[in-house]
């Protein structure tokens, strides 16, 4: 009996011990502000990219004002979540920007943020000089003495002589990329103030597929185009234009890199030397997004025709291969929808290859590399038209190279000298049919070390190759249209004179538009950021990556293995239906599987755990006895 109540009493000892433990550990981190965040995305703490902005990258104080209304549940907690995220901000800077005329004391944080509130007229006018607009209080939300007309949400930036805001904030963006664009922001003005520019070159005069082409959207919807929208959302980047002159000309060695978009004529061999010669300086970048496929902008029929135009002499050189040939994925094309008699149809888009990322798929399987800078932490993207690559390591023993992107397992090939993509024929049941064998095929390649020249060995009067080798990054996106929306470049009319442009837009296919918005509104989100991600990688900062990757939203639940089924014209309805149905009655086993592991799983573990514990227990009085 005595040794019972002596067990008890030490049982009672042993959760009052625990609980205190829980309970001071809770009060710590609530006194010390600290979390520990479990996401991948790191979703509920700073970034290691802003922690290492504001440590390593500010020379000079920032000072923060976060100019706040307050009232409702929904506005106070909003509040208190960016005031937590500044806290963070403010923790991850150094301490050492003191003393001078902003911080008078020693050691005083680099970033250093105050919450203000326009309580008074005063406030209120030196928030509006501060640029910031009014935040829109309906009448009903505030009553009472708080009730302010005017009252402001936003934070003002100020770092040397520079200063800028982010004029109006509202609840809900702390879970839609707040930390990205407070992030950006910082960088902005830092290196507004300090001079800072992030520049790159692409290549011109190859009657290429310009990054200024406004083939992103429907006319009616705006002159929109991927240079202007990298270089207004981050000004922080340049894209110079290099113009090779016939190859007379050498490439602005203060570029960080060049890219090179889908050529409409062939590359000389001593534009490509120039090219070569440019890599080969060492801690530069040479991006392609070009492949065999070239389609005329304006051309509704979207007939392609294979040609190289000379790149794939470059990339021989570097152990790339890329075929003239169009890889067309029949098993996972991008898919847009198309309202027809009051319901919508999924158009499958044949050519599109729809890159996802396969959790869990070893390397030589897996179709879309999130681990990659450029595709950090990306589910999926959409490769237009692209050609296969193959790596030729021998070629470049000091460089690693990694495959990047594949189609499906079931990706044909097509060789022959035009190549028809009509979507439109395709919906009326005309589209083309797979041929050849079916297999993944590389479509995008990075790679990074000490490259050898293309050309060693190949001596030229002109423009003679290092001898030594050199580091640098390449990356390869076979395919040419990778920056652009295929259905609005096809479908657009052709530009128009100055003098004829007041009449407005005539022309175009009208249907390929109408498809054009909801790829845009599907697939360029995705693909503007990956463009970012790679100037990123190209200049070397990958700071940003990890941020910008909360702006992609939570990977929603897969289910192994399975792919869903891809929509094809050319099929019976009972066909398309059977597959629908296989794909339902997988996905629900798999699922009950999941949900009976759940269930049943805990309470073993649980009773697997009290089974030892009453084993170890007897094996303890068992001793007891013997001794």
């Amino acid at each position: 009996m005595e040794r019972k109540s002596r067990t008890a009493a030490l049982s009672w000892v042993y959760l009052v011990v625990v609980a205190a433990i829980v309970v001071v550990v809770n009060l710590l981190a609530f006194a010390t502000n600290k979390r520990i965040d479990m996401t991948k995305e790191e979703r509920f703490t700073l970034s290691k990219g802003s922690k290492n902005l504001v440590h390593e990258g500010l020379s000079q104080p920032m000072d923060v004002d976060f100019w706040v209304t307050r009232g409702t549940p929904e506005l106070n907690t909003f509040v208190d979540d960016v005031t937590n995220l500044l806290r963070e901000y403010e923790a991850a800077s150094q301490q050492n920007c003191g003393p001078d005329q902003r911080r008078p004391t020693a050691n005083e944080p680099c970033f250093k943020f105050e919450i203000k509130e326009a309580k008074t007229e005063d406030d209120r006018k030196k928030a509006e000089e501060e640029q910031l607009s009014p935040y829109p209080l309906k009448p009903k939300e505030l009553t009472g003495p708080e009730a302010l007309k005017g009252d402001f949400m936003g934070i003002v930036f100020r770092y040397g002589a520079g200063k800028d805001q982010i004029p109006l904030l509202a609840p809900g963006q702390a879970d839609q990329g707040l930390e990205f664009w407070i992030t950006n922001k910082i960088r902005e003005v830092r290196d507004n103030a300090d001079g800072l520019k992030q520049k790159v070159g692409v290549i011109t005069g190859k009657e290429e597929i310009k990054l200024s082409d406004a083939n992103l959207v429907p006319p009616e919807q705006g002159q929109h185009n991927m240079k202007g929208i990298l270089e207004r959302a981050f000004p922080f980047y340049e894209i110079a234009e290099v113009d090779l002159q016939n190859g007379d000309a050498t490439i602005d060695p203060e570029l960080k890199g060049v890219i090179v978009t889908q050529p409409g004529k062939d590359y000389t061999d001593k534009e490509l030397r120039r090219i070569d010669e440019f890599l080969m300086r060492g801690d530069k970048s040479l991006v392609l997004f070009a492949g065999a496929v070239n389609m005329k902008s304006s051309e509704a029929s979207m007939k392609a025709e294979l040609n190289l135009h000379g790149l794939d002499k470059l990339l021989t050189g570097y152990g790339v291969e890329m075929k003239n040939e169009a890889v067309v994925d029949w098993g996972r094309p991008a898919q847009v929808g198309l309202r027809m008699g009051g319901r919508v149809l999924a158009v499958p888009l044949v050519g599109v290859t729809l890159a996802q990322h396969q959790a869990g798929a070893r390397d030589e399987e897996q179709a879309l590399d999130a681990s990659f800078v450029g595709f950090f932490r990306m589910e999926a993207l959409a490769f237009p038209y692209p050609s296969s690559l193959a790596l030729h390591n021998e070629a470049q023993p000091e460089v690693e190279f990694k495959v990047i992107a594949r189609s499906s397992k079931n990706a044909t090939v097509d060789d022959g000298s035009e190549v028809q993509f009509d979507v439109v024929a395709a919906l009326q049941g005309r589209g083309m049919q797979p041929k050849g064998d079916r297999g993944m095929r590389a479509i995008a390649v990075s790679g990074e070390g000490n490259f050898k020249s293309a050309f060693t060995g190949k001596d030229d009067e002109h423009i003679k190759p290092p001898n030594a080798a050199a580091r640098a990054r390449l990356l390869v996106v076979a395919s040419g249209q990778f920056l652009a929306n295929p259905l609005a470049r096809a479908g657009n009319p052709p530009p128009m004179p100055p003098q004829m442009q007041m009449m407005g837009s005539i022309g175009g296919d009208k249907q390929l538009q109408q498809l054009s918005l909801p790829y845009a509104q599907e697939y360029l989100t995705p693909t503007i950021l990956a463009f970012k991600n790679i100037v990123d990688w190209m200049s070397g900062d990958s700071d940003l990556v990890a941020v910008s990757a909360k702006l992609i939203s939570s990977s929603p639940l897969t289910y192994g293995d399975l792919e869903q089924p891809v929509s094809d014209p050319n099929e019976s309805a009972e066909e398309a239906q059977r597959k629908k149905d296989e794909y339902t009655n997988a996905r629900e086993s798999l699922k009950n599987k999941v949900t009976a592991a759940v269930i049943a799983v805990p309470p073993l573990l649980f009773a697997a755990l009290g089974l030892l514990r009453w084993w170890l227990r007897s094996l303890r009085r068992k001793r007891a006895v013997v001794f």
